[in-house]
């Protein structure tokens, strides 16, 4: 039996680390954190948030980010949701 792919993430919102679980085809086989999409970001913005070092040459440059929420904090948006209704 082959090892199982795996994907390191970390969460948008409370920046957890972990790794998903990749089954066939790219999908995601993990149900504790949820995926909302790849979106290119201006690298400056993102090197704020992220805390990177920012080169002078990549300033006008964008780079792809992946968006990630952690079962626990999905779970808290819900919740926030629902009562606003």
């Amino acid at each position: 039996m082959g090892k199982k792919a795996t994907h390191k993430v970390a969460c948008a919102i409370c920046g957890k680390e972990g790794e998903v679980a990749v089954g066939k085809g790219e999908k995601i086989a993990d149900k504790s954190w949820s995926f909302f999409g790849k979106f290119n970001v201006n690298y400056e913005a993102a090197a704020s948030i992220l805390k990177l070092e920012q080169p002078d040459f990549a300033k006008s440059e964008s780079v792809p980010i992946e968006y990630w929420e952690c079962e626990d904090c999905y779970k808290d948006m819900e919740r926030i949701l629902k009562n606003e209704r």
